[in-house]
């Protein structure tokens, strides 16, 4: 663990607080410091990151000065900041979360574009997330339709779903999903959907050892990898999916890149999909699959 005094930085007005910060972390080679150093510390003044300007002369108190030595240590130790502060933005909204739950990437927010196009298109009206985490796919999707839909979000992690509620509460959703304990690789569904939309884990154990502290040592493990090669989950949608749809039924699933996307496409073609599309992400990268039963 790296150590820091606790009386090491608290002296200085905010504007030099975060310069004398972000070289702390610069020095430990913490990525995207400066932005860190903006988020915990409008975090400590409950204030927005484009208000810190206002505050550039302002000293914290002792116990500000005291929370912001807490969180740079937890920074040099790689902790993510979305952890440390127990919120993030996603879909231009603002989320709770723990260590229960996985960050959200920027990456998933193009699912959930697919998934908003498709139910209007189809006029879908029954959405089941499989693997819903903190929420944030069947919340936004919630809050961007107005017209009438049911969602089922489920999850493995019952702790993962304790933050999904909270977060369907903060968006005042909470009456358009229902969240379920619910286990896709062991448990059976007893009703049929219209669409099927999921990020599952798609990391290879291999993959896995060797991804960041940040993500390896603070992400929960069974959000991110199958344990196995990374196409369990896939495998199981392929197969079962056309099952649960209803007729003329979507899937959207996010994807591992193009190696893993080809390996996934190549699973729905054998099974019998129709119109299988992969999508590039923001980046250009192939990571969202679009098929129909």
């Amino acid at each position: 663990m790296i150590k820091i005094k606790s009386d090491e930085i608290n002296i200085y007005p905010l504007k030099k607080l975060i310069e004398k910060g972000e070289k702390k972390l610069e020095k430990n080679k913490i990525k995207e410091s400066k932005l860190k150093i903006k988020w915990i510390i409008s975090n400590i003044l409950k204030t927005s990151i484009k208000n810190l300007s206002l505050y550039q002369d302002y000293k914290l108190s002792k116990k500000e000065n005291q929370l912001f030595n807490n969180y740079i240590k937890r920074l040099l130790n790689h902790e993510p900041v979305q952890y440390i502060i127990k919120e993030t933005e996603f879909f231009g909204l603002d989320f709770l979360l723990d260590n229960n739950v996985l960050i959200p990437r920027i990456e998933t927010e193009r699912i959930v574009d697919f998934a908003i196009d498709s139910i209007k298109k189809y006029n879908y009206k029954n959405i089941i997330d499989i693997g819903t985490g903190s929420g944030i796919i069947s919340i936004c999707i919630a809050k961007k339709i107005d017209q009438n839909i049911s969602i089922l979000a489920i999850d493995s992690n019952i702790n993962a779903l304790k933050i999904a509620k909270k977060n369907a509460i903060k968006h005042k959703v909470n009456s358009k999903i229902k969240f379920l304990h619910f286990n896709i690789l062991k448990d059976k569904l007893k009703k049929n959907f219209d669409l099927i939309v999921s990020n599952p884990p798609y990391v290879s154990i291999k993959e896995y050892n060797q991804l960041d502290k940040d993500i390896r040592f603070f992400e929960p493990k069974s959000a991110l990898t199958d344990y196995d090669n990374g196409t369990i989950f896939y495998e199981k949608f392929s197969i079962k999916g056309l099952e649960w749809l209803n007729k003329n039924g979507s899937i959207v699933l996010e994807l591992g890149g193009q190696k893993h996307s080809i390996k996934i496409k190549k699973k729905f073609f054998k099974r019998g999909w129709k119109n299988i599309k992969l999508i590039n992400d923001f980046n250009g990268d192939t990571r969202i699959l679009i098929a129909q039963n």
